[in-house]
């Protein structure tokens, strides 16, 4: 704990109000600093590589819940990261890039938030793209509600697979 050096008479009776404020803050600061380092996506995290997003493609399996399509691939990377993950949504439905990297932004917002509900005890290195294939500009609340479900059925194909008795 901190301690709060008494100047005058008056000052004393402020030392321990003072005292729990900064525990507060020291508490608050904490608290915003861990929270905002579990839900990042990093550069490390980002799919960059050509090869892998080439093989991802060709040997990727794929799974799909409208308007959201991810396909992953088991790979190995250089670095520590489990999970790289890609966004593309297609220039020949959404003309504009603004309009494209708006939709970009929400899918990346969307995992950002809900990928360590996902992976946080996952064991294998995976590629991922995440694919718009809708026709219409969503709401984050659409992409999100569908994340949520893609990121499960991901989950569900991953799981090693359990026999029934």
């Amino acid at each position: 704990m901190c301690s709060v050096k008494i100047v005058n008479e008056n000052s004393r009776y402020y030392a321990p109000v003072m005292e729990k404020m900064i525990f507060i803050m020291r508490t608050f600061w904490l608290f915003l600093f861990l929270s905002l380092m579990r839900a990042r996506y990093r550069k490390k995290d980002k799919l960059k590589s050509r090869k892998v997003i080439e093989k991802l493609f060709r040997q990727g399996k794929a799974l799909t819940v409208f308007p959201l399509r991810l396909i992953f691939l088991p790979a190995d990377f250089d670095d520590d990261s489990k999970i790289k993950a890609g966004f593309s949504v297609s220039s020949r439905v959404f003309k504009k890039a603004v309009d494209r990297n708006r939709i970009k932004r929400l899918m990346r917002e969307s995992y950002r938030l809900n990928k360590n509900d996902h992976f946080n005890n996952f064991t294998t290195s995976c590629a991922l793209m995440i694919l718009y294939i809708g026709n219409t500009e969503p709401t984050f609340e659409q992409i999100d509600k569908t994340m949520i479900a893609v990121l499960s059925k991901l989950d569900d194909a991953l799981a090693p697979k359990k026999l029934k008795p």
